[in-house]
């Protein structure tokens, strides 16, 4: 008897991605743009303390501005199709 269950064919072969058995295999990029988007406003959120000296904000400032122009340029690229 046959089997009532859908196969659905993704094009993902399940041997090489496992998590394709499941039907996620594919990066969603833009929650990658919101983590990182979050990550950088954890930095600038971490400024706020009890140190007293500045050196530690001015890498806090730089690593937050490293991670909003890497999701920027990624989401720049994206939009362009130089990337997928």
């Amino acid at each position: 008897m046959a089997s009532t269950e859908v196969e659905r064919d993704t094009g993902v072969d399940v041997e090489d991605v496992p998590s394709a058995h499941w039907g996620w295999s594919k990066e969603n990029h833009r929650l990658i743009h919101i983590g990182g988007l979050l990550s950088a406003a954890f930095l600038l959120v971490m400024m706020h303390g009890n140190h007293v000296g500045h050196v530690e904000d001015w890498f806090l400032m730089g690593f937050a501005a490293l991670i909003v122009i890497a999701v920027v340029r990624d989401w720049w690229l994206r939009r362009r199709g130089w990337i997928r």
